[in-house]
């Protein structure tokens, strides 16, 4: 025990770092602030990298963070100097954290508190009124259990919601009043076979990926493109499938080609693209200029209304001198610089 303690290369009364000096001499005195090929030489474990310190070096760079006027007011976690990786957890610089930790929880409460409780019973009254309608009008989809149990929240009184919330289940309701659409419209327009394939399964799909959202937040931004991109590709499906079956003669070779290149477009691994979407497009005029047919017919019902999520990043919170948390956004930040 004696010889271990010895050689023991962490903080009294702190997590010990899991390297040995003698075992893992080349990592344990890997130069980085020049200090650490010392004989007496002690460090910091960081648990959210793995990375350990020199201990004197370290407490300087935290001093140096915390001294820079800009970290005074901005809120944000001191970082590894190795890795960048934000510091959630270090028992020595506690302190530090825990204020980080409470100047965000008022941001959250200045957020969260920007509601009042009549503003919020009018957002969940409509919210109501058009899950219902939903419910009534749907005829392809069957809400699975996750989500009723979503919207049964809004029938408890002392169900408290945040922006976040109310944006989830706006988009929710969004998603599947036009996925049931699209249903509608691919079982008219295909063979049973084509369309349970190309566009049932994948919309089944969706819908269960959306079962599996988180229920406290908003979708991000890339999850509402994503779905958005795969309804783009659907509508095109149905409209390449359903044009293929409705041509009674011979192709020609170059409207022949034309079929080839959009059906690929559609069926293609990977996200259906807004480049993808505008090759697909374009080949459709083509197609239909050549055989004086209707136009596609299928942007309008592209247009459905999405809410964005509530993203704090999208400003830059600060704290004032008296401890009052504010948010500057890019276009304030420009003009604050100028």
């Amino acid at each position: 025990m004696l010889s271990f303690l010895s050689i023991g290369i962490g903080i009294c009364g702190e997590p010990c770092p899991p390297q040995c000096r003698q075992c893992d001499k080349s990592r344990v005195e890997d130069i980085f602030f020049g200090t650490e090929d010392e004989p007496d030489a002690r460090f910091v474990f960081l648990p959210d990298c793995g990375h350990i310190i020199e201990v004197t070096s370290l407490d300087q760079w935290i001093k140096d963070f915390e001294n820079d006027p800009d970290n005074k007011t901005a809120i944000r976690f001191p970082e590894c100097p190795r890795c960048r990786q934000k510091i959630y957890r270090c028992v020595r610089y506690m302190p530090i954290l825990n204020r980080v930790h409470e100047s965000i929880s008022q941001v959250k409460r200045k957020i969260l508190g920007n509601k009042s409780r009549q503003e919020m019973n009018y957002r969940r009254t409509q919210l109501i009124a058009e899950y219902e309608k939903i419910q009534r009008n749907l005829k392809e989809i069957n809400l699975v259990q996750s989500i009723t149990d979503l919207f049964s929240k809004l029938y408890k009184d002392d169900q408290f919601f945040s922006d976040d919330m109310f944006n989830l289940m706006t988009n929710l309701l969004v998603f599947l009043n036009e996925m049931d659409a699209i249903l509608i419209k691919g079982r008219k327009k295909l063979q049973e076979s084509v369309f349970e394939d190309l566009v049932n399964a994948p919309l089944r799909h969706i819908v269960k990926y959306l079962s599996a959202q988180r229920q406290d937040r908003n979708f991000a931004e890339q999850q509402l493109k994503d779905i958005q991109s795969e309804f783009k590709r659907i509508h095109r499906v149905i409209y390449i499938e359903s044009l293929v079956s409705s041509l009674k003669r011979t192709l020609k070779e170059d409207e022949k080609e034309c079929i080839d290149s959009m059906k690929n477009l559609t069926r293609k691994s990977g996200p259906f693209t807004d480049e993808d979407r505008q090759k697909f497009d374009d080949l459709v005029k083509k197609f239909e200029q050549i055989n004086n047919l209707p136009g596609l017919g299928i942007t309008d019902r592209e247009r459905i209304a999405i809410v964005r999520a509530l993203n704090i990043s999208k400003g830059h919170w600060f704290i004032c001198p008296n401890g009052h948390p504010y948010v500057i956004t890019e276009v304030e930040i420009f003009f604050f610089d100028e």
